[in-house]
């Protein structure tokens, strides 16, 4: 049995019967809701034209650029489209509103999010007076489970105050961005389909390059982070060939990283049939009796294609051409291009993936083991071990967290460094400031990275952390190195030593954190011969 096999059948938990839609909590809710001053920045050129930002009112050394349009919009003849380049135009275009974001169910802000099939826009934050100063650039990937979210930060200040410029993104979910199918294939010379939204990440990254230097930004010192789905991008682009000299350095914040999140396009993986099976099944939804060319896809209502694919989970594909193989096996086999690397997970990842499953039986949850985890169910089951009712919602939150977040962290972590030695590894352990039920649940380091909460709720330690994980990834996204002589040294990552910082109000330095369940899964790994995901 290969491994991807294997990781395919731990990763489709027994409480995965309810679709994953990603990310946040903590996102839910705008960085920052209040609008940006009216005063306008100077003039920029751009390759498309001339653009007039605004400064922000939080800060007024900080510019802001809103809803630049880095490729065309993908719409019409161009849904399901690799991105093309953004149209040029004439006189000045005013930067001082959000670009949409990608259509979508049940997005999280309601009220202030515009939905659009056209949401190809990106927006930039920048400290810099002129368009000499090289500063370093950081490129952020939101989260949502490729399904939901957006790249809309209202308070893109508190890291552009440290001297870095930040791109935020938008790019194409769900439907829009990860739906493949054999028809959709016979268009392109590769015969290959799906991975839409990776190429839009790509293509803003290639907008970054040619343009970033008049934003004061250096384009030979980028660095892309991202979380949840956003961490798990910045796994993939770490991986793929199409990235090359397009970043320098990277970040992921609680990467996910199952078969829900990358799997092959035309080959099944275990129990879970292909992207583009399920893409077949998706377009026989949408036209019952058949289809003869995309035509007819591409015709339908925007609105009504997102509502369908509700169920559907279209995760990135293993094309041969943005993915050659799964990250994993890539990384081993240590042909990723060698980057610094910082990566990390929270310590209660699995609270905000409950689904109900804690009202389960214990016969229930054995079964659901056994279902699951198949011929591995006793090893899981050692590991995990419930006894009475009360030990499954511990159990459950413990495997997802392992098996989901941080087995495939430190996998990360272990073999980038032994291609880069500045590799870092951190766990986030403060509980949640916005769901403290949740312990330190998915996402809950967002708001001290972006300092995003509310002023009326950040107490001092609140600040000091804050202030302490900015300095952190910023002074990485400088150097390549995240330490700083006023805060706690943080130590490189290596697969003897094993050491990671652990992010509280106290900051300390930790060994072998989740060792024992991270050897037993890697125990289990062996039994079957492969390392992969």
């Amino acid at each position: 049995m290969r491994r991807k096999q294997f990781n395919q059948l731990l990763h489709k938990s027994f409480i995965l019967i309810i679709s994953l839609y990603s990310v946040t909590s903590e996102a839910k809710s705008k960085m920052d809701t209040s609008l940006d001053s009216a005063k306008v920045t100077s003039t920029l050129q751009i390759e498309q034209g001339l653009i007039r930002g605004v400064l922000t009112d939080r800060n007024p050394d900080i510019n802001v650029f809103k809803g630049i349009p880095y490729a065309a919009p993908p719409v019409g003849k161009l849904r399901w489209k690799a991105p093309q380049p953004a149209k040029g135009w004439q006189g000045i275009r005013e930067m001082n509103a959000f670009g949409d974001i990608c259509e979508q169910v049940n997005p999280w802000d309601k009220n202030s999010d515009k939905m659009s099939e056209d949401c190809l826009y990106l927006n930039i934050w920048t400290p810099a007076k002129n368009k000499d100063e090289k500063l370093p650039v950081m490129f952020w990937i939101h989260g949502g489970g490729f399904t939901r979210g957006s790249g809309n930060l209202s308070n893109g200040c508190a890291l552009a105050e440290r001297g870095v410029v930040l791109v935020s993104i938008n790019y194409r979910l769900g439907p829009l961005g990860f739906f493949a199918h054999p028809l959709l294939s016979e268009e392109t010379e590769k015969n290959i389909s799906g991975n839409y939204g990776l190429l839009d990440m790509i293509s803003a990254l290639q907008w970054v390059q040619k343009n970033i230097e008049q934003f004061g930004g250096d384009p030979d010192n980028v660095t892309i982070f991202g979380e949840s789905a956003g961490g798990a991008a910045v796994y993939i682009l770490c991986s793929s060939d199409l990235t090359h000299g397009l970043f320098h350095k990277a970040i992921a914040q609680s990467p996910w990283v199952t078969d829900a999140s990358i799997s092959p396009l035309t080959k099944p993986a275990y129990d879970r049939e292909s992207v583009q099976a399920t893409g077949i099944r998706f377009a026989e939804k949408l036209v019952s009796d058949g289809i003869s060319s995309m035509d007819t896809l591409r015709s339908i209502d925007v609105s009504n294609l997102v509502k369908q694919s509700k169920g559907f989970r279209l995760p990135a594909a293993i094309d041969g051409f943005v993915m050659k193989d799964n990250p994993a096996n890539i990384f081993e086999k240590g042909q990723q291009q060698s980057r610094p690397m910082l990566v990390g997970t929270n310590t209660d990842e699995g609270t905000m993936f409950l689904y109900g499953a804690d009202k389960q039986s214990v016969d229930q949850y054995k079964a659901g083991a056994q279902q699951v985890f198949r011929g591995y169910a006793e090893d899981i089951m050692k590991m995990y071990p419930v006894d009475s009712k009360s030990d499954i919602k511990g159990a459950v939150c413990q495997t997802i967290n392992d098996i989901w977040f941080a087995q495939p962290t430190r996998w990360m972590a272990r073999y980038m460094s032994k291609k880069n030695k500045n590799t870092y590894l951190y766990h986030f352990a403060h509980p949640s400031m916005r769901w403290p039920a949740g312990g330190s649940a998915h996402a809950a380091e967002l708001v001290f990275v972006f300092r995003s909460l509310d002023p009326q709720k950040q107490t001092e330690a609140y600040k000091k952390l804050s202030t302490a994980m900015i300095t952190y990834w910023t002074q990485f996204a400088k150097t390549g190195n995240p330490n700083s002589k006023d805060l706690p040294n943080w130590p490189r990552y290596t697969e003897r030593s094993d050491r990671n910082i652990r992010l509280d109000i106290e900051i300390t330095v930790e060994s072998h954190y989740l060792k024992k369940n991270l050897d037993e899964l890697d125990s289990i790994y062996k039994k079957i011969g492969k390392y992969v995901y």
